[in-house]
């Protein structure tokens, strides 16, 4: 089962922080401009940004249809996130300290802001489902 990063333009420098942050884990980019779920989807990762763009929604509409959660992760602070990262999300975690691996592992319960801090769950998913 591998986690795809449901982002567009995803830098070289972004992939490899990510994989860097799941050791042992098959972090792969989506296959380019498809919103098809990839078969082996254990989850999907939502890098954080200002603005996502619609394939990015279709996406995560996909990935919650099958029931497959999304972990928003933040690999630099950015105070206005975009609509897509705060609907669909059902952890947020910062890349430094060990978080993405504890939330790729089913803990939903990991909410971090960008800095790494504690932060409330999302208003929008009080469930987190």
């Amino acid at each position: 089962m591998a986690f795809y990063i449901v982002n567009e333009n995803v830098t070289p420098e972004e992939l490899s922080a990510i994989k860097e942050a799941v050791p042992g884990g098959d972090v792969q980019i989506w296959p380019d401009g498809d919103i098809i779920l990839p078969a082996d989807t254990a989850a999907g990762i939502l890098i954080v940004r200002m603005k996502s763009t619609v394939l990015e929604e279709q996406r995560a509409i996909n990935l919650t249809g099958a029931a497959l959660r999304i972990i928003c992760l933040y690999l630099e602070n950015i105070a206005d996130t975009s609509e897509v990262s705060q609907k669909y999300c059902s952890a947020r975690v910062a890349i430094g300290d060990g978080a993405l691996g504890e939330a790729l592992k089913g803990n939903d319960r990991v909410q971090q802001d960008a800095d790494g801090a504690s932060a409330a769950r999302n208003r929008q998913k009080p469930h987190n489902c």
